[in-house]
């Protein structure tokens, strides 16, 4: 939950994790956590948002 919340996107935690798509998007969704929109610009932290 904390790598999609810092901007990695369902397609990149289902890769590094092993699971689906559509297994990482319903662990999110009964987590709670609002989906970004379908091709949202990932979320920047804040010390490569300083680099800019």
């Amino acid at each position: 939950m904390r790598e999609y919340q810092a901007g990695r996107s369902l397609r990149e935690l289902a890769k590094i994790t092993g699971r689906s798509h559509g297994a990482v998007r319903n662990i999110l969704e009964r987590a709670g956590l609002r989906r970004r929109g379908r091709g949202a610009a990932p979320l920047r932290d804040s010390a490569e948002a300083r680099r800019r």
